[in-house]
């Protein structure tokens, strides 16, 4: 049985489609009379945001070429320099922000931890993890709390959801993040790489050329670390992109994903996370240049970012954050797999348990860090594809439980 909140957006569905001299009320009173006060209130957001769009605007995003894109991860910022007064907290510093984040891993991603500090109601949406190299402060404008006292550091924003695998097979993320970007997948960490290494709780380590032999040349194991032809800077500083942990998935079956990002010292910001599927035998050292087969994009639709799109989304507001002579841009593969989201599997994971209150969520432009409103990224259209099908005949719903907060084995 689906949950109510699904169905109460499913007969929204019936309403945009509709054409726009017709008479809303009679559908609209059948979500009234199903859904609780909370899921009506949030369809109204919902319907109030697709009004403003012409019907064959949001017809086409609803059934057109671009579907898939509902589909996208669910972000929430913290700020750790501003603890909750009531929870004791301390307030961060950046060499106590490591400390902090690995704690929070530690202890099994547990976001209890991370509630103990102000976050703004703002959630992004984002199909995928690709942002140039850019000012810091891009990151607060972005969940639209600059005005709240929040500096652009020590901060951590945390997208997560429920992805169903589209191939059976083994994989490994390869990324970076400016300070830091992990993963974690199916309830184990299997990516941390970029500035900071919080499992070793060092703020610089991943700068040390020291650090690049050792993760890649160690006997169990060993990391890649790919240096793109588009990507100078991060070659030059933190050995470019790193591979993570490998792990495996069947096709159709539902796993949890977390994503966190960082910025520590609030100066330069960015990431990047592409999947690499691999053989028995992963590959290890440096790899020089664009490789071939070009890695995938971790994407969860079919968009992707061109560099036309992430310059306008770095251009917000009038300003203009980008750093830098080039944009820093790794090669992927634009055909890449789509590991679409389950919001069933998410309810029930806990991952949209804000959507549930009253929480007020404020509209605006998208950005390089995701889509600021809920409109345009659920997946309403009630279509199976293949991968959901075969899950389904294969009696499984994946590995979506619950996430245990636990003690984790955080050595990567």
């Amino acid at each position: 049985m689906k949950h109510p909140l699904l169905t109460a957006l499913s007969l929204t569905l019936s309403l945009l489609a509709l054409p726009a001299q017709a008479d809303w009320s009679d559908t609209w009173q059948k979500v009234k009379d199903y859904a609780s006060d909370e899921v009506a209130d949030l369809s109204d957001k919902i319907r109030e945001a697709w009004e403003e769009l012409e019907p064959n605007e949001y017809l086409q995003r609803l059934f057109g070429e671009e579907v898939d894109e509902r589909s996208a991860l669910i972000g929430t910022f913290y700020d750790l320099k501003q603890p909750l007064p009531e929870t004791g907290a301390r307030a961060a510093t950046p060499h106590s922000t490591v400390s902090l984040i690995r704690h929070f891993v530690k202890t099994g991603w547990d976001t209890r931890f991370l509630e103990q500090y102000y976050s703004p109601k703002v959630r992004l949406y984002a199909p995928y993890f690709y942002l140039p190299r850019c000012k810091a402060s891009y990151a607060p404008v972005a969940f639209q709390c600059e005005d709240q006292n929040v500096r652009p550091s020590c901060w951590v924003a945390l997208y997560r959801g429920v992805v169903k695998a589209p191939k059976t097979g083994k994989f490994r993320f390869v990324g970076m993040g400016d300070d830091t970007l992990l993963v974690r997948f199916n309830n184990k960490t299997v990516f941390e790489y970029g500035w900071s290494i919080p499992s070793r709780n060092k703020m610089t380590l991943g700068t040390h050329p020291g650090y690049w032999y050792e993760i890649t040349s160690r006997p169990k194991e060993p990391r890649a670390l790919f240096q793109f032809d588009d990507t100078p800077h991060w070659n030059e500083k933190i050995g470019g992109l790193s591979s993570g942990k490998v792990f495996e998935v069947k096709r159709g079956c539902e796993y949890p994903i977390e994503v966190l990002i960082s910025e520590i010292p609030g100066e330069e910001f960015g990431y990047a996370l592409l999947l690499e599927e691999v053989g028995d035998t992963p590959s290890s050292g440096f790899h020089i240049g664009n490789p071939e087969p070009k890695l995938h994009l971790f994407r969860t639709n079919r968009s992707y970012p061109t560099r036309e799109k992430l310059i306008e989304a770095l251009k917000f507001n009038g300003v203009d954050y980008r750093v830098g002579k080039i944009l820093e841009c790794p090669e992927f593969e634009k055909d890449s797999l789509v590991w679409k989201v389950d919001y069933d599997q998410s309810i029930a994971c806990g991952f949209l348990d804000h959507l549930l209150g009253n929480d007020d969520h404020p509209q605006g432009k998208n950005t390089a860090m995701g889509k600021q409103d809920l409109s345009g990224n659920q997946d309403l259209s009630g279509e199976q594809d293949q991968s959901d099908q075969e899950g389904q005949r294969n009696g499984k719903r994946g590995q979506s439980s619950r996430p245990q907060a636990a003690e984790e084995d955080f050595d990567m």
